[in-house]
């Protein structure tokens, strides 16, 4: 099933939703269960972001990357090559 909303769950989950967004959404999700479905499989991802070192994340991103490379970088500032804008504008890790 696809679902006209299906690429908000995450922005969300993640509270990038603007007030009125977020209220149109949640009314959506009382009367969606595909909706409610992936925003329950993502709901631990803020939680799991807030745990992430930056550091480590950078490693992630290019592993051939030492503990002491990039001192003092923003979390953001590495991410932002993985991240692309997606249909409006949008951030999207995948471009779309």
């Amino acid at each position: 099933m696809h679902c006209e909303h299906e690429h908000d769950d995450g922005a969300y989950v993640l509270g990038a939703l603007s007030p009125a967004e977020r209220a149109a959404y949640e009314r959506h999700l009382a009367t969606c269960s595909f909706c409610r479905e992936a925003v329950a499989d993502i709901s631990a991802l803020p939680d799991l972001l807030a745990r992430l070192d930056a550091k480590e994340f950078a490693k992630l991103l290019d592993p051939t990357l030492t503990a002491g490379d990039h001192p003092g970088a923003s979390l953001r500032d590495m991410a932002a090559p993985a991240i692309g804008r997606g249909k409006g504008g949008r951030l999207s890790v995948y471009g779309y």
